[in-house]
């Protein structure tokens, strides 16, 4: 079992999160979550890209295997993913952060990862393969959550894991605009470059 740092916006990309890594890498993880706002990650001046620097040492201090950072997106006018990058690569020539960081940025939040996987939706909801499921281009909560409602009976952790763990990057339609395609990209070559 992988043991990892994840690092998220909130507790819906938590309840995801570790089945998309698990599947794509292979095996499976024994994340410990902080989100962005945790009083670990508490540091003065703002940006994703110091707390970012902070969670590495704390990956390192608590001998981790790995270290992932998921941000939303949401109405930002530049993408996130830059600082994290800049962060993960001046932590890495200041001497630490030699292991893998893999870095996720979901467009606009981490439901559309979801919503993308038509085939995984169409699956655990019980619908029909002509079943449509909404394309996300704005908002991609309030369409799942709509899908829930009408289709489910479980509890929404329930429904977001079971998802999850049939997402598959190749299977996406659109996963280069909702940023899971450079995440996947980014983890598989982190974990197979420095493990």
């Amino acid at each position: 079992m992988t043991k990892v740092l994840l690092i998220v916006d909130g507790e819906r990309d938590v309840w995801m999160l570790p089945a998309i890594v698990a599947t794509h890498l292979g095996r499976p993880i024994k994340p410990k979550v902080l989100t962005w706002k945790s009083p670990e990650l508490r540091i003065r001046g703002t940006g994703f890209g110091r707390k970012l620097k902070l969670a590495i040492r704390i990956a390192e201090d608590e001998e981790n295997n790995g270290l992932i950072a998921f941000v939303d997106h949401d109405r930002s006018k530049r993408p996130r993913r830059v600082e994290l990058n800049k962060a993960r690569q001046e932590s890495r020539d200041q001497g630490y952060g030699k292991g893998p960081i893999a870095i996720g940025e979901a467009i606009p939040h981490g439901e559309a990862w979801l919503l993308d996987a038509h085939t995984a939706v169409q699956t655990v909801l019980g619908l029909g393969a002509d079943a449509k499921i909404p394309d996300v281009k704005k908002d991609a909560k309030q369409p799942l959550d709509s899908l829930l409602r009408t289709h489910w009976e479980g509890t929404r952790q329930e429904a977001f894991e079971q998802i999850a763990q049939l997402v598959d990057v190749a299977k996406t339609r659109r996963s280069k605009d909702t940023g899971l395609k450079p995440f996947i990209d980014d983890l598989i070559r982190e974990f197979e470059s420095r493990t």
